[in-house]
């Protein structure tokens, strides 16, 4: 609260009711066992695939790239030894 200049805090707070830090053990049977191995599968696998499709889009960019540095080093070329002949 704001009283005047001064900031007066009023703070009620039950740490009883607080349950941070408790651990719950649930057993573990075969079938979560299954479970986990093919949630991680499924995990890796989906990553290899997002990994292979960037790996996919950065190879297209640098022959796009590759290609246009090559077609402005010809464009250079012919410039200048256009420019070679003129004088």
């Amino acid at each position: 609260m704001f009283h005047g200049t001064k900031f007066v805090t009023h703070i009620h707070f039950d740490f009883a009711q607080l349950q941070l830090g408790q651990v719950d053990h649930v057993p573990v049977g075969e079938g979560d066992t299954d479970n986990r191995e093919k949630l991680i599968k499924q995990h890796f696998t989906n990553r290899i695939t997002e990994l292979s499709t960037q790996f996919q889009v950065a190879d297209s960019k640098a022959l796009h790239f590759h290609a246009e540095v090559g077609e402005c080093m010809y464009m250079y070329t012919m410039y200048t030894g256009e420019s070679e002949q003129g004088v």
